[in-house]
């Protein structure tokens, strides 16, 4: 796999290219936008040379390509082997990346070159030199590290089963604080001795899995270790990938949080182990079901009781393979990939929380009329088979209907047009819905990291409920207020969807949207709504909106 964006890779690539032919404009013009970017770079560096008539970039040394090291990227260091004839020379023996050099050519590191052992006596950080004598030793070195991951972007995300992955940019600082000496082949435990090496971060592309909360209460019910689950999960997953992606374990990071910062909640990671990414990451996003599904039936057919080499333990673990849990994995493992329904768990930081609208401070009336959308979705789950209505975000979305103006003018989306979707909403200076504040908004997060809280929204639901008290639904109000009632419901929704019939399907839903609107048009030109109270009774239920005072009033909100 070869990310040809690597922005790393480009900074040593365009500089060769340059020195075989010089880049035309032509050529610039047809570049992707990252190698735009840094070729725009490399030229304010004086890597590159632009022409007097500024039409080609030429290379700003002879044989560019001596300065790049084909094997890795980023800083490299030199490996130098005292000479076996003690005459004080050092001999050439390899190189390690910046990457892998504080890892396994740390200071009393016992380093493999073609089956001879090599003890790393000096790691030059400043030189980049590496010095290593020979040492045959009953026992093998492993270090133990710290690390952090930070979200710098999203990029992409989508719900799969029961958990929604997403892939972005990352951030990964990597603190090397010991290492073990270990004995050969019964792997005990002979010494420890700490490092004090400088952290090591790069910017690279990986995708993580959103665990949701009951999942990690449902382990912890069961007694078994969460995080050792998780930690577990991702080893085993790691071991997996060379099945889909050309690469080794080594190319790949992974770590695992039982509550990440950034998310608030827990999450796995897993990233290219490379500075700006190679590709892996984003094959990985793209096959993440197969992937979870041959990484449950790893653990599950291993033979062995709380783990070992062939499942979830890994040769390159920071902190020691613990903790791990074998039996926690696997039924995180059954929960993600939809094998097991989701437990359901209320949460109750959920309970009653409301979105208060602020009154608007003398907001000046909009010049122009301003771009009201009308907006409903279904769904491709029912809240029961995703562990309750707290887990709206995993129903996935069957198709989404926005109504434009106040005119019979709709557009339809599936799943895969919602960027598109995302982006008509934000376009509006209202967006009106019922119930979609608690409802299509938390279904739509998990295909976004857009905030929706950003969108100017009036929620029709919202506005009842703080008027009464309690709760209507939209077929109540449309029956009382208009006198039509709705033809069916999301249960038969998600049916159609599952039996493909996309017709009645998209008539539902825009038929909601209808309503919706023309609900909402009653209360603008009438003043009120109607609805039966609970002694039968057909009541009003004052509105006094104005569209220009719900424009400013959601827009400050």
């Amino acid at each position: 796999m070869v990310d040809p964006d690597n922005p790393e890779i480009l900074k040593a690539h365009l500089p060769c290219a340059a020195g075989e032919l010089p880049i035309s404009r032509v050529e610039r013009e047809q570049m992707s936008e990252p190698a735009g970017r840094v070729l725009t770079q490399l030229t304010a560096s004086g890597d590159l040379r632009q022409s007097a008539d500024g039409e080609r970039w030429f290379a700003a040394v002879n044989q560019p390509h001596r300065r790049v090291d084909i094997r890795s990227m980023g800083d490299s260091y030199t490996i130098l082997a005292a000479s076996a004839d003690e005459d004080g020379k050092w001999n050439p023996l390899g190189k390690s990346d910046g990457v892998r050099a504080l890892k396994e050519c740390h200071p009393g590191a016992i380093y493999l070159h073609r089956g001879q052992q090599y003890r790393i006596a000096e790691l030059d950080l400043k030189n980049r030199v590496i010095r290593a004598v020979n040492g045959q030793v009953p026992y093998f070195t492993r270090v133990r590290s710290e690390k952090e991951t930070t979200i710098l972007e999203v990029l992409k995300s989508k719900p799969v089963a029961n958990f929604i992955v997403r892939l972005g940019r990352l951030r990964v600082t990597e603190q090397i604080v010991g290492y073990e000496k270990r004995r050969l082949f019964s792997q005990e435990l002979l010494d420890q001795h700490a490092l004090e090496l400088p952290p090591q971060s790069f910017e690279t592309i990986g995708f993580w899995l959103e665990i949701e909360d009951s999942i990690a209460q449902a382990v912890r019910a069961d007694k078994l270790h969460f995080m050792g689950g998780i930690h577990a999960l991702e080893h085993a997953a790691i071991s997996m990938f060379p099945l889909f992606a050309l690469c080794d374990r080594n190319d790949i990071g992974g770590i695992a949080y039982p509550l990440h910062p950034q998310l608030e909640r827990s999450a796995v990671f897993i990233y290219d182990g490379y500075p700006g990414g190679i590709g892996l990451a984003a094959r990985g996003y793209d096959v993440i079901g197969p992937l979870l599904e041959k990484t449950r039936e790893l653990i599950a057919s291993c033979v062995c009781d709380q783990g070992c080499p062939a499942c979830i333990h890994s040769p390159k673990c920071g902190a020691g393979n613990k903790p791990l849990d074998k039996a926690a994995a696997l039924l995180i493992l059954k929960y993600l990939v939809g094998e097991m329904p989701l437990p359901d768990f209320s949460s109750p930081q959920d309970a009653g929380r409301k979105q208060v609208m602020e009154t608007p401070g003398g907001e000046a009336p909009e010049v122009h009329p301003p771009r009201v959308g009308f907006f409903d979705l279904e769904t491709q789950r029912l809240a029961d088979e995703v562990g309750g209505w707290q887990n709206k975000h995993l129903m996935r979305v069957s198709v989404a209907v926005l109504g434009c103006g106040f005119e019979e003018d709709y557009r339809i989306y599936r799943e895969d047009d919602l960027e598109q979707l995302i982006g008509d909403l934000q376009e509006l200076d209202l967006v009106v819905g019922f119930n979609i504040k608690s409802f299509d908004y938390n279904v739509l997060r998990a295909y976004s990291s857009f905030d929706f809280r950003k969108l100017p929204t009036f929620d029709i639901l919202e506005q009842i409920h703080q008027q009464l008290g309690f709760r209507l639904s939209l077929d109540h109000v449309a029956e009382h207020t208009l006198g039509e009632a709705k033809q069916a419901d999301g249960i038969q929704a998600v049916r159609w969807f599952r039996e493909g019939q996309w017709e009645p399907l998209i008539r539902y839903c825009r038929d909601d949207v209808r309503l919706t609107r023309e609900v909402f048009r009653h209360c603008l030109e009438k003043g009120y709504l109607l609805y039966a109270d609970r002694q039968g009774n057909r009541v009003r239920l004052p509105t006094p909106w104005k569209l220009e005072d719900l424009v400013g009033d959601t827009t400050k909100g």
